[in-house]
């Protein structure tokens, strides 16, 4: 055998350490949707109170007034979140909505979902 030394090349090849075989596993995907983040909640909790609100009332001055109200109709725990999303959103908001989009179109459209 060309590269061993004349006493090794005559002697048999025996590995020093046997590494079992590896048994191949699919992966398990996990079943449980990702939650979703406080945003997209307070933003569809949103939305979807003031579409309760103006009902068949959709001009843009009548949904203005409302998105100055709805904040207070949602639980306090969103209150804060809420206004700071009508301060920030509002005349997306109220363009979205008088483009009658649903509740989670108008959230996503904003990246907060």
């Amino acid at each position: 055998m060309a590269g061993f030394c004349h006493d090794v090349a005559d002697q048999p090849l025996v590995p020093t350490k046997v590494i079992p075989a590896v048994k191949l596993v699919k992966a398990i995907q996990a079943k449980s949707q990702p939650q979703e983040s406080v945003q997209c909640v307070v933003c569809q909790m949103l939305i979807g109170k003031i579409e309760e609100m103006i009902a068949d009332n959709k001009t843009k001055e009548h949904i203005e007034e409302i998105l100055d109200k709805a904040c207070s109709l949602l639980p306090t725990e969103y209150s804060a979140e809420c206004k700071d999303m009508v301060h920030s959103y509002g005349p997306a908001i109220l363009d979205l909505l008088l483009a009658e989009m649903k509740p989670k179109t108008i959230c996503c459209a904003l990246g907060l979902c």
